[in-house]
């Protein structure tokens, strides 16, 4: 049972000031005080109680005086506890401070504003468009997560605590990552998305009014062979197309395009397969490009 206080006390007065509640080891391995880079003791501390009760108790403190300053009391979980204090210590050991964290369960059509507005507050290295990666399947299609580059540890220890925290109807959790995690991670994904057979991606999230020509001049460096859109009822697009690239090359750079805006909404740029275009589009069943050349 853990609780994050806000207060300049020393352990004694912490301990006295939480009456009538155990502290999990006592008042010297219990208390656990966040530091700075320098080593510069900060204003907040995560308590370790041994009873679910002691920690409700605990809560009853929240805005009581300690001396002639408000403490606030909340809740938290250990995770969050260990990765507040695990960016402490690597800047008391005089490493480079954790100054990553990750963010999973965010909505799948979340962009950079909606990750910069959620960590308002926090200073993101080079800018929202090069601080935040994104994390997609292996598909291509969002994964719902990311990884944000912060300017500052203190940046990190802000942005943890909108661990929980709600992006649009979206439960998010924060994590604090190392950069070695992330660039493996991002290695990983980069691999995968590379990993395809047929010059086939398919498109998704279009503007009902999306063109042929739109599309093609979406990907104006890449030689493309069909494209085909997925039509409703009415004979408009409903968001979907699928390209026919001239190789397996062209597929691939077409994959690392993400987040992209075509006319006016942001499409999702997936990997696709002959068999998939023809499962949506039945009338489409015809000799691939290496069989025959495809007519359009």
């Amino acid at each position: 049972a853990v609780v994050s206080t806000q207060s300049m006390g020393t352990a004694t007065e912490i301990a006295a000031f939480f009456a009538g509640c155990d502290i999990k080891g006592g008042k010297n391995k219990g208390i656990h005080f966040l530091t700075t880079g320098t080593g510069k003791r900060k204003s907040e501390a995560y308590i370790e109680f041994y009873e679910r009760d002691d920690l409700k108790r605990a809560l009853t403190f929240n805005k009581k005086y300690l001396g002639d300053r408000y403490v606030d009391v909340v809740s938290a979980s250990r995770e969050q506890m260990e990765e507040a204090l695990a960016v402490c210590v690597d800047n008391k050991g005089g490493a480079d401070p954790r100054k990553i964290v990750k963010l999973t369960g965010m909505p799948f059509t979340a962009l950079h504003d909606d990750i910069a507005v959620f960590f308002a507050g926090c200073d993101i290295e080079g800018g929202k468009k090069r601080g935040i990666s994104f994390l997609r399947n292996n598909d291509g299609s969002a994964a719902g997560a990311c990884f944000v580059e912060f300017l500052a540890s203190d940046d990190v220890m802000l942005a943890l605590k909108k661990d929980r925290q709600y992006m649009g109807n979206r439960f998010c959790h924060v994590t604090a990552v190392t950069e070695e995690e992330r660039n493996k991670a991002l290695t990983k994904q980069t691999e995968a998305l590379q990993d395809i057979e047929e010059p086939i991606v398919m498109l998704k999230g279009l503007p009902f009014k999306t063109s042929e020509e739109d599309i093609r001049s979406f990907f104006p460096e890449l030689e493309i062979l069909s494209v085909e859109m997925v039509m409703n009822d009415q004979g408009n697009c409903r968001g979907e197309a699928f390209i026919e690239f001239g190789s397996v090359e062209d597929a691939k750079e077409a994959l690392k395009c993400y987040k992209l805006k075509l006319l006016h909404r942001y499409v999702d740029v997936t990997k696709s397969t002959r068999a998939d275009w023809i499962s949506l589009i039945p009338a489409s069943e015809k000799p691939t490009s290496t069989d025959s050349q495809i007519l359009y």
